[in-house]
């Protein structure tokens, strides 16, 4: 049941929403880290969810969040950051017990994510992991772990089958506070129709009867009750100073709904508006050994991580370096160390968005090069380009060094991002 007291409490919220304030933590989130965790999340997304969550602090719900499918924690760790600290969340995964996942929509790693989370600074103390087939989660349990009344935020991203997920929604209503949202992924991606299925299933049943889609846009649907669906439709397009989306009124499994395109959140979520001073900038550290945070980043040429970094295997090797948009940060590390048969060296240039920015002859041994960025590598995209050239690639075998058939060119092992 929901409370009528609370309906009132976030009709009044949204009647005098102005400019959405969110933690510096969540602006920093979304401004330099999220691009460097492996997995996929639409930064607008992150603006639905800020918004989300400072209507919900604002009208003063208590209450935690919660994600089914963590991967290796890239939502999840944008979920854990857009409330003040403090907040409680809980992780559902079977993460390397594969043999539960029935149909292989991600396999996650639960020491990478217990990694992205300690890199995050998030504190173990406000999460519970739960290494299990969802269906067999305790709705209780999960309610009893983030405390307040129930889930406020709700992510739904596990096994993409239709009865998968028509399970996992029933799991999350089961859990979530009156006045909070689920959010339903791949909503509407062809590769994994059980998920449209499923979720008209369950919104048409006798449990999902009593929610409608808010919206949907970006690759994620959002789901609240009947009672409160219009009151946060509402701040997402009935404000031209806020653009928090672009959409269209539909009927969705029989109700009102938007299709949208949701707001870029460093648009949405200026720090000069919100009256504070953007967060300082840590050193953003991208590991390439096996198991690293970098591996999302490698593009073309490149051999898959080892235990010592990751060997080019192209005399062109290209990645997508994150920076977040952020104008503070101003060099780019690069530790390396190139393949090389003795008494050889090793010819290399580095390219930064398209234009060569170092040309250095490498010798044997760990090398650091120092690339300085300019403020238009930082602020037009989340990423910035980075492309490493060598003169000549060498066949271990070949060279009778080792049994290794690879051409190689040099072991990439660190890079990091700093003011």
């Amino acid at each position: 049941m929901i409370d009528s007291r609370d309906v009132a409490r976030l009709n009044e919220v949204v009647s005098t929403y102005d400019k959405p304030k969110v933690p510096a933590a969540f602006r920093d989130y979304f401004s330099r880290h999220h691009t460097s965790i492996q997995g996929w999340l639409s930064a607008p997304i992150m603006t639905v969810v800020g918004v989300f969550a400072d209507l919900q602090t604002r009208a003063g719900f208590q209450g935690g969040f919660a994600e089914i499918g963590v991967h290796h924690g890239r939502f999840y760790c944008a979920l854990a950051t857009a409330r003040a600290s403090g907040w409680r969340g809980v992780a559902i995964d079977v993460f390397e017990d594969q043999h539960l996942n029935p149909d292989g929509s991600g396999k996650g790693s639960l020491q990478t994510f217990k990694n992205n989370m300690q890199r995050i600074g998030l504190d173990p103390a406000n999460h519970t992991i739960v290494q299990s087939d969802s269906k067999i989660v305790a709705a209780d349990r999960i309610r009893a772990a983030v405390g307040g009344d129930g889930v406020l935020i709700f992510s739904v991203d596990g096994a993409h089958t239709v009865d998968y997920t028509v399970a996992d929604l029933e799991l999350a209503a089961r859990a979530l506070h009156p006045c909070g949202v689920i959010i339903l992924d791949d909503l509407l991606n062809p590769r994994w129709p059980g998920v449209i299925e499923g979720g008209l299933d369950w919104l048409r049943g006798e449990q999902g009867s009593a929610y409608e889609m808010i919206a949907y846009g970006n690759n994620k649907g959002f789901i609240a009750r009947r009672e409160i669906a219009s009151a946060y439709r509402s701040v997402m397009t009935d404000r031209a100073d806020m653009p928090v989306a672009r959409g269209d009124a539909v009927i969705f499994a029989g109700r009102p709904a938007l299709a949208c395109k949701f707001g870029d959140p460093a648009e949405v979520f200026k720090a000069e508006e919100a009256g504070e001073a953007p967060p300082a900038v840590a050193p953003q550290m991208l590991e390439f050994v096996r198991g690293g945070n970098g591996s999302s980043s490698l593009r073309e040429g490149w051999a898959k991580p080892e235990t010592h970094g990751t060997w080019s295997c192209a005399e062109r090797a290209s990645l997508g370096i994150p920076v977040g948009r952020h104008a503070a940060v101003r060099t780019c590390r690069i530790e390396l160390s190139p393949f090389l048969p003795p008494g050889q060296s090793q010819h290399l240039k580095v390219l930064l968005a398209g234009r060569e920015v170092a040309s250095l002859a490498l010798q044997a041994g760990s090398q650091t090069i120092d690339v300085p960025l300019a403020p238009s590598d930082v602020t037009r995209a989340d990423t910035v380009d980075l492309t490493l050239e060598t003169a000549q690639l060498f066949n271990p075998a070949e060279l009778g060094l080792s049994r290794d058939t690879r051409n190689l060119g040099v072991m990439l092992k660190r890079i990091t991002v700093s003011a």
